[in-house]
C-alpha cells in the first residue's frame, strides 16, 4: 500500500512541474504574427516594441495599451483599462 501511495505522490508531482513550467511554442499565424502558444495573443519582443505598437494604434485612433503577461512571459498589447 506504502508503494502505491508512493508512486501516486511522485506521479502528482511530475504532472505538476510539467504543467507549470512547460508551455506550448509560439508560432506564427497566416498574417506572420508571432503568436503565444499558451494564450494565442500575439507576442512583442519587449516592452519597448510593445509601447511602441500601442502608441502607433492611439495614434490611429484605438486606445491599446501594452502589458507583460505573468502566467506566459510574454508582451502583448490589450484595450482594456488598467485594474486598480
Amino acid at each position: 500500500m506504502e508503494i502505491i501511495v508512493t508512486i501516486l505522490i511522485v506521479v502528482a508531482i511530475a504532472w505538476i512541474v510539467i504543467r507549470f513550467t512547460s508551455r506550448p511554442a509560439d508560432y506564427t499565424d497566416e498574417k506572420g504574427r508571432t503568436r503565444c502558444g499558451r494564450c494565442k495573443k500575439i507576442v512583442y519582443d519587449d516592452g519597448e516594441t510593445a509601447h511602441s505598437a500601442a502608441e502607433s494604434a492611439v495614434t490611429r485612433g484605438t486606445y491599446l495599451r501594452a502589458y507583460y503577461e505573468g502566467r506566459c512571459g510574454e508582451w502583448h498589447l490589450t484595450s482594456q483599462e488598467p485594474r486598480c
